[in-house]
């Protein structure tokens, strides 16, 4: 009897801590979406080579100056929004000096962009996209568990194996290893998070007398890999349960840790992404 209590005390007090969670995710993800309402200042990154026309910050290009290359992986910043939906971009500032001179004029020490280009919405919304940073804040969700049985020195089975399909949801800080313009992106990543966790008498040492489920907190370390193609984002990850009280003192897989498939979401992510590699 009092372990169905303390199940219920500990669904409730993981039930809090997961809408604190979604409260901080939907918090974050609404002041991106203000923060989105103009790309005014914004920068932006190219998916692939384009030919753009050369412009002033109001739009106004040159009749039949040739157009201008830019290449995959530039970074640009948004200058103006016309009333068309067109936008002038100027390229951000480059680690090479000399590429500097092409794009920029030096003023008291400060480089101002003399360059300006047109693109339009389509192209825009096609071919390019927000540039990473090194680090990336979002939530995780991991569908899939496996627990690792154990023996003691007798050989009685103290754990079995045990695969499931508990859902985690947690936030998650991660820092990526791979160079920023590779296709596939490699995180490592940590997370804490809550989850449910199906519990019975056979694993909790006769504690609980009925199969049920009980909440606990979930914090994991493992790796993200980005497809950057089908913008999939996939967690593997290891970590522990934790169940508070004298039921998670009794839980067979206490203290021992799983791997955990997920899917993962950035809401944002930040670090050095202004300047451009020549």
């Amino acid at each position: 009897m009092m372990g169905n209590i303390e199940a219920c005390v500990s669904k409730l007090i993981t039930m809090k801590a997961t809408l604190f969670t979604l409260f901080i995710f939907f918090f974050i993800a609404k002041s991106q979406a203000q923060e989105a309402a103009t790309l005014i200042g914004q920068t932006f990154e190219f998916s692939t080579n384009l030919l753009l026309d050369k412009c002033d910050i109001d739009g106004k290009t040159t009749k039949d100056a040739p157009k201008v290359l830019v290449k995959k992986h530039w970074k640009f910043t948004v200058a103006n929004e016309l009333t068309d939906g067109k936008k002038t971009i100027y390229l951000n500032q480059f680690n090479d000096t000399e590429t500097n001179k092409n794009y920029f004029s030096q003023n008291d020490g400060s480089l101002t962009p003399t360059i300006f280009f047109l693109i339009s919405p389509n192209v825009f919304t096609s071919s390019t996209r927000k540039p990473e940073g090194r680090w990336a804040f979002g939530t995780v969700i991991m569908p899939l568990k496996l627990r690792f049985g154990d023996t003691d020195s007798k050989g009685n089975n103290l754990r079995s194996f045990d695969f499931t399909s508990e859902v985690n949801i947690g936030l998650s800080l991660a820092y990526k290893i791979t160079p920023r313009t590779w296709p596939t992106k490699i995180f490592v990543i940590g997370s804490i998070g809550t989850t449910s966790i199906p519990v019975e008498a056979a694993t909790t040492k006769d504690f609980i007398e009925s199969k049920t489920n009980v909440a606990a907190f979930s914090p994991t370390l493992g790796f993200l890999v980005n497809f950057d193609d089908i913008d999939l984002q996939l967690n593997l990850v290891t970590g522990i349960d934790y169940m508070p009280g004298e039921l998670g003192r009794k839980w067979i897989y206490r203290n021992q840790p799983f791997l955990g498939l997920g899917i993962g979401f950035s809401i944002f992510n930040f670090g050095n992404k202004g300047k451009n590699d020549k």
